[in-house]
């Protein structure tokens, strides 16, 4: 049941990954005149939604991060990317890439500061893995 739930998470995040084109660490101002080259750290996770007018907030996972400054933002990479961070437990992680404010029509549901194109990354820290989680 576990590994049914977390790979039906990871196909949401996949299709919601694919359709806004992005997901992303360390605040940056964005000029927003055009995108500029950045080397930004972060917590990985998920972007929050905004309320619709109603006040609910649905479930879908913009696949980003948070920097320290509590600011979010998606970053986009590639799939496989994203999947090799999942399968490693990434939990901080330093991405190079471009910054880009948000485009109104497909991020405008979402807490994000920006977009962040990336480039590379590379793994700052991982999540622990509890006894249970191994066996």
């Amino acid at each position: 049941m576990r590994i049914n739930l977390r790979v039906t998470g990871i196909l949401v995040c996949a299709a919601i990954f694919t359709i806004a084109g992005a997901c992303a660490s360390e605040s940056a101002d964005i000029d927003q005149q055009g995108s500029q080259p950045v080397t930004l750290e972060g917590e990985i996770g998920c972007v929050p939604k905004k309320p619709d007018e109603q006040g609910h907030i649905t479930n879908e996972c913009l696949i980003g991060f948070r920097t320290p400054d509590g600011k979010y933002y998606s970053v986009g990479m590639d799939l496989e990317d994203y999947m090799k961070l999942q399968r490693e437990n990434a939990k901080i992680v330093q991405i190079v890439g471009t910054l880009s404010p948000p485009t109104p029509q497909s991020l405008s549901q979402y807490e994000t500061a920006g977009v962040l194109d990336a480039a590379s990354y590379k793994i700052i820290s991982r999540h622990e893995t509890s006894p249970q989680e191994e066996e």
